[in-house]
């Protein structure tokens, strides 16, 4: 699963009040990964997955933050047990045979694209990242 969570009213820096959540993980002794964007983590099941999701939003509200802003994606495979690790070793070892992903070659291009949140009405001053990466 992969969760990113968002404290908002606290100014631009928010890894004071992220720290909290990464506490709750660290509590559970899950194994977890942090990323620019989020943070990934292993559960034993579907439970055990939003309950420390519940949890690591719920910390950051002690922090004094007044609004939070959690998203969730949740990868759910049951025909095969796979970890983080297994996935990574997985899609390394297709880019080295350099196997297509949806019809794309491998080693073409990544990218990823972000847009700040803002209303509808004004997205002035929203940013967007476009990371390229090749042979």
């Amino acid at each position: 699963m992969e969760f990113n969570i968002i404290p908002l009213g606290v100014g631009i820096s928010v890894s004071k009040s992220l720290v909290h959540a990464v506490k709750e993980l660290d509590k559970r002794k899950v194994k977890y990964e942090i990323t620019s964007m989020g943070t990934i983590f292993e559960a034993k099941n579907i439970e055990e997955a939003f309950d420390l999701v519940r949890e690591a939003h719920e910390a950051v509200f002690e922090t004094s933050v007044k609004r939070v802003v959690t998203t969730v994606r949740i990868d759910d495979r049951r025909d095969v047990e796979r970890s983080m690790e297994d996935k990574s070793q997985i899609i390394g070892k297709n880019d080295q045979e350099g196997l297509s992903v949806q019809g794309f070659p491998s080693r073409v291009f990544t990218a990823f694209i972000h847009i700040n949140p803002r209303p509808l009405t004004s997205l002035e001053g929203s940013s967007t990242f476009l990371i390229v990466s090749g042979p």
